[in-house]
């Protein structure tokens, strides 16, 4: 039933009800708004404990690597990318109390020497580095099909005293 505008004055009952239906209407929309929002807060709630709780288990179970993948990636980023600028072999003073000389690669960033960021790697006998250590090479492909000449597999420590000698058998003609 419809009720047409009139421009007369509402009676007291008629303002009741328009009243009444106002207020209902303002609860009903209040009431699916904030059922609305407080399932809304709920579900974001829940969330958050979930998150918080994958990260609770995050922080206690970290991955564990196998003792020579964690070293590996201690030296990994300083490492990779780097190119071979100088092979050398320790001299006098730089074997200090070394009694043997051992072969130097010397890591630079790019194709250009640089003292202040490039990184020697040096073979020693042990980490506390009391000797001279052996540097060994080696490659999938067989040392005789490989295309870089003869393959050096041993870079062998060489006595201080027979660093500057000239009359070795390597010098002697093949």
């Amino acid at each position: 039933m419809t009720k047409e505008a009139s421009l007369e004055p509402l009676n007291d009952k008629e303002v009741e009800d328009f009243l009444a239906r106002q207020r209902r209407a303002q609860e009903d929309s209040e009431w699916k708004v904030s059922s609305g929002v407080k399932q809304s807060i709920a579900k974001a709630e829940k969330l958050q404990k979930k998150i918080a709780k994958q990260k609770a288990v995050a922080k206690r179970k970290p991955r564990k690597l196998p003792f020579g993948e964690a070293w590996a990636d201690r030296f990994r980023e300083q490492l990779l990318g780097r190119t071979i600028t100088a092979v050398k072999y320790l001299n006098k003073e730089e074997c200090g109390h070394w009694d043997d000389s051992t072969l130097a690669l010397r890591l630079s960033i790019g194709s250009t020497p640089n003292p202040y960021k490039d990184i020697w790697a040096i073979a020693s006998q042990d980490d506390e580095q009391n000797q001279a250590g052996v540097m060994t090479f080696c490659t999938v492909v067989p040392p005789d099909k490989y295309k870089g000449g003869e393959l050096e597999t041993l870079a062998p420590n060489i006595c201080k005293h027979e660093l500057n000698k000239t009359d070795h058998w390597m010098n002697e003609k093949k």
